[in-house]
């Protein structure tokens, strides 16, 4: 049995990042972020399976990481509806989509399952 991270609707779950390694770290980037309906990995998403990405933080932007602490964070909310209306229910799986270089490559795509909990 997989052990999934769990996250309840309308808490927040900071997302950080450190793209390269060690002294090599990029700086500057606005990674893309994005939470996707479903466990999602590489080849397997579609734009309706986009939810709405919220962030709790004022000093965020939608949908994209911002630099901080050594690497990117972005403080995500975990929605209580999906775009259509429907209720976000305990044991469902969200997908968190990060793109480190944006959308100029989506090849370079990171992804994160969780489920929810209550």
């Amino acid at each position: 049995m997989l052990n999934l991270n769990t996250a309840q609707t309308g808490k927040v779950v900071p997302v950080k990042i450190t793209v390269g390694c060690s002294d090599n770290d990029y700086k500057g980037l606005k990674p893309a972020i994005q939470l996707l309906n479903g466990d999602k990995a590489p080849g397997t998403e579609t734009g309706s399976d986009e939810v709405e990405t919220y962030s709790s933080s004022s000093v965020d932007t939608a949908g994209v990481m911002r630099e901080a602490e050594g690497g990117y964070v972005y403080n995500l909310e975990v929605p209580t509806k999906y775009k259509d209306g429907a209720q976000v229910k305990a044991g469902d799986l969200l997908t968190i989509r990060v793109r480190p270089f944006g959308e100029d490559k989506p090849e370079a795509s990171m992804y994160v399952v969780f489920k929810v909990a209550k």
